[in-house]
């Protein structure tokens, strides 16, 4: 990662929430997808003044005789995306995009916080920066390989720009500054 060779504060990175914030939770739990044997959930939406941090969660019904379940670690081919109000998109299965270089790309990112899988549940942590402006927010999923075609549910982002004002901050982040000779 490169830095700039001036020292200035820290600012909202693309990839990670703010270091200096709790975020703020919203009543939100949508179901996307559904079939016979799988659901895929968004829960544990919150919001800061920067982005939001959001849950994948996804279930898989038990296979009779396997009380493990069939899911060995994180889901794979499982399609999860953003549209947001401007009309721009972020997704799981874009190219990773090296955006902890700077300067950043422009344009709104969907970054993995990681998770955890086992059994018949999977949980998988995001960043989605910076935050939606006002309008309509819509989630996108779908899962070929469990026969669950892409679903779309649009919400109104009032409710998170609410919680994101309410985000407090805690501490001024401290700066970054290059290593290197003392200025003269």
């Amino acid at each position: 990662m490169t830095f700039p060779s001036a020292a200035r504060p820290l600012p909202a990175w693309p990839w990670s929430p703010p270091l200096n914030r709790i975020a703020v939770p919203v009543a939100w739990r949508y179901v996307l997808l559904r079939t016979a044997d799988t659901a895929v959930a968004v829960t544990n939406v919150s919001a800061t003044p920067e982005g939001v941090l959001l849950s994948l969660v996804t279930r898989v019904r038990p296979v009779e005789g396997d009380p493990e379940g069939p899911l060995n670690g994180m889901p794979t081919g499982l399609r999860f995306g953003v549209r947001l109000p401007d009309g721009s998109t972020a997704s799981n299965d874009e190219p990773a995009r090296d955006v902890q270089r700077l300067p950043f790309a422009p344009g709104h990112h969907l970054s993995s916080l990681g998770g955890s899988a086992g059994g018949t549940v999977a949980q998988q942590d995001y960043w989605l920066w910076p935050l939606p402006g006002p309008g309509t927010l819509a989630f996108a999923c779908s899962w070929s390989g469990r026969g669950a075609p892409e679903t779309v549910i649009e919400i109104d982002t009032a409710p998170l720009l609410q919680a994101a004002v309410l985000s407090e901050e805690l501490w001024p982040l401290t700066t970054l500054s290059r290593p290197g000779p003392a200025p003269a």
